[in-house]
């Protein structure tokens, strides 16, 4: 039954790239559609359940060919942050690409984040800590904002207030929870 796919790269007996990019994509609309809705906490479990099974099969793709897929269907931050589960992903690389959806929606973009393998991501107790290991860039340190609820916020008011609009609106979301 499988022949069809002879030389496609198959991550398990079951899913292609391909059917893996679609499903996370119609995951994050169902994500997106709970957002508006009041929908059982049984539902958010399930989704979450079917997003971890689907990233764990990328454990074994090479970041290149999770990217070269995400290229050709269009770059959306839901495929940026599913590199990140990638055998030899480079996290500033993914939170880059990831980046690059700012401009755009800033829900989709917020939903995404929950899709980030907590194992791979740095642990910061203080923004500063965060903002030198990034190296300034916006994605890592939106990155480590998220995975770091706990960091304290140890720099100025004034750098806050010129921060770019994306690390803005995570804080304030941060303390809004």
């Amino acid at each position: 039954m499988r022949d069809c796919f002879e030389g496609a790269l198959l991550v398990s007996d079951e899913f292609s790239l391909p059917e893996i990019w679609l499903g996370l994509h119609r995951s994050a609309v169902e994500w997106a559609r709970l957002e508006k809705a009041a929908e059982g906490a049984d539902l958010q479990e399930r989704l979450t359940r079917s997003d971890r099974n689907m990233l764990n099969l990328l454990a074994d793709v090479p970041a290149q060919r999770w990217r070269a897929l995400c290229q050709a269907a269009g770059q959306t931050s839901t495929g940026a942050v599913a590199e990140a589960w990638c055998r030899d992903a480079d996290l500033h690389s993914v939170a880059d690409s990831w980046a690059m959806m700012s401009e755009g929606s800033q829900n989709a973009l917020h939903l995404s984040l929950r899709l980030l393998p907590a194992d791979r991501l740095p642990e910061f107790d203080r923004l500063s800590n965060a903002i030198a290991w990034s190296g300034g860039r916006l994605g890592s340190i939106a990155f480590c904002i998220h995975a770091n609820p706990g960091m304290q916020i140890d720099i100025g008011e004034a750098h806050l207030e010129t921060a770019p609009a994306l690390i803005k609106a995570l804080l304030r979301a941060r303390f809004k929870a």
